[in-house]
């Protein structure tokens, strides 16, 4: 499964890129999905938005979004944690 999480702060998820090649995630999202592939027993991708966006209406004719939602949307991931109020 494909979940795509904000990079925004260190209270979401952010990843470290050690000198000796090492990659670290850290945050609460990144510990809660943690937590929910032990207990659920599933594996997760962890990914970003290209655009770096939470998620927004983008065209009102086709229903379109973009960032987060955008990529649930389109089927690239399966989940996302992207709470936000949207006005269509």
């Amino acid at each position: 499964m494909r979940v795509v999480l904000p990079t925004i702060t260190i209270i979401f998820a952010i990843k470290y890129h050690y000198p000796d090649g090492r990659l670290v995630w850290a945050g609460a999202d990144y510990q809660a999905l943690q937590y929910l592939q032990q207990v659920l027993n599933f594996r997760a991708e962890v990914v970003h938005s290209p655009d770096r966006q939470w998620g927004g209406l983008v065209d009102k004719k086709t229903n379109r979004f973009n960032g987060m939602i955008g990529m649930v949307q389109r089927g690239v991931c399966a989940a996302t944690n992207c709470i936000k109020c949207t006005v269509l």
